[in-house]
């Protein structure tokens, strides 16, 4: 097989002023482990995971025992 025949056709992206929060929201409701992140013009920044959100609870957390 190849990857195209196991990708998502219908990708969810965010923008990169999203609160994270609601990208966090949106993953949950979503059942999705990344959301791209993209520009005005959809051009990819980069990709937020689960991992990444984990790594922000923990670091606010920390902040907040």
């Amino acid at each position: 097989g190849v990857v195209k025949q196991a990708m998502a056709p219908d990708v969810v992206t965010v923008k990169g002023d999203l609160p994270i929060r609601e990208a966090a929201l949106l993953m949950h409701n979503q059942k999705i482990g990344a959301l791209p992140v993209v520009d005005d013009l959809y051009q990819l920044l980069g990709i937020i995971t689960t991992d990444d959100m984990l790594e922000v609870l923990v670091g606010e957390l920390s902040k907040n025992p």
